[in-house]
């Protein structure tokens, strides 16, 4: 999956065919706050994102 992919919300990227969450997850906080206009807090971002 190149970066156009993730940064266009797609969720997973795979890399040789395993999943790499981490990045994935990161880069979904990141376009969360750069989306937003006010702060957001850990917790709000967690579970607007659905993450453990």
């Amino acid at each position: 999956m190149h970066l156009v992919e993730v940064l266009e919300g797609r969720s997973h990227l795979r890399h040789h065919g395993s999943r790499v969450g981490a990045p994935a997850s990161g880069l979904a906080v990141l376009r969360q706050l750069a989306a937003s206009s006010t702060p957001m807090g850990v917790t709000r971002i967690a579970r607007d994102l659905e993450l453990n």
